[in-house]
């Protein structure tokens, strides 16, 4: 693909904050959004699994997001209502609350900087960030969706 096209070439993606910064997941990782539902709490879990719910008959892990990556929670500035992205995974059933809906947004691909160098080369981090989108007046981070909670839902022996 030559620059002329690439520059032309969008994909779209899920905006969320999680504390003060936006992050972003490829719209098709996402299956839906939903009001956060009541949640089964999980004996021994670490802080960010919230715990299980039932959506539409299947059982889902929900995560804390912002708990899992040490941010501050915005969760007092907010209605106290909450919102969960259900992904779209084929190896297991995850959630992500978040505080406030979700936006969409169209993102060139001349503006997805996979090579940039966060100074995280050998840490956690790294392994959750798949590139860094740089827009006029912000920078996204958007996340590997499927590293997220490769972790949490196959622990090492």
């Amino acid at each position: 693909m030559n620059t002329e096209q690439q520059n032309h070439t969008e994909i779209r993606v899920i905006t969320f904050l999680l504390g003060t910064q936006t992050y972003a997941l490829p719209i098709d990782a996402i299956k839906e959004v939903i009001p956060t539902p009541a949640l089964t709490p999980i004996p021994l879990a670490p802080s960010h699994m919230l715990g299980l719910a039932n959506i539409r008959g299947d059982v889902y892990a929900i995560v804390d997001l912002a708990d899992k990556f040490k941010l501050k929670n915005n969760t007092d500035e907010t209605s106290g209502k909450s919102f969960t992205l259900v992904l779209n995974q084929k190896q297991s059933k995850v959630g992500l609350q978040i505080d406030a809906l979700p936006s969409t947004l169209s993102v060139k691909t001349s503006q997805i900087d996979r090579q940039a160098n966060i100074g995280f080369a050998e840490s956690e981090v790294n392994q959750y960030i798949y590139a860094i989108v740089k827009l006029p007046d912000k920078l996204l981070i958007l996340l590997n969706e499927e590293l997220l909670f490769q972790q949490d839902l196959n622990p090492k022996n």
